[in-house]
């Protein structure tokens, strides 16, 4: 999501077959802020995104998130290597 999670900066989540939603992850700027694309499931079975602010710079970040809820950055972006990633 977009808003949410405990700084309302995105959240990511998981809903069982149930419908019951958890929360995997909570963006908190300095780890993300905003996810406004959809995630990507890589062939390691971890899903992959972007945030559109936050990170070290605050112009967003590039993630993989685990299963399990274990987040990683992968970019932050500065601004040299780009900023403010979006899909349309």
């Amino acid at each position: 999501t977009e808003y949410g999670g405990d700084a309302n900066l995105g959240a990511v989540f998981q809903m069982t077959s149930a419908g019951n939603v958890s929360t995997l992850v909570s963006f908190g700027a300095t780890n993300g802020a905003y996810p406004v694309t959809s995630l990507t499931a890589g062939l390691d079975d971890s899903l992959y995104g972007t945030t559109y602010e936050g990170g070290d710079s605050n112009l967003g970040t590039v993630f993989m998130l685990t299963t399990d809820g274990t987040l990683t950055t992968l970019v932050s972006f500065d601004g040299t290597n780009g900023a403010y990633p979006e899909a349309h």
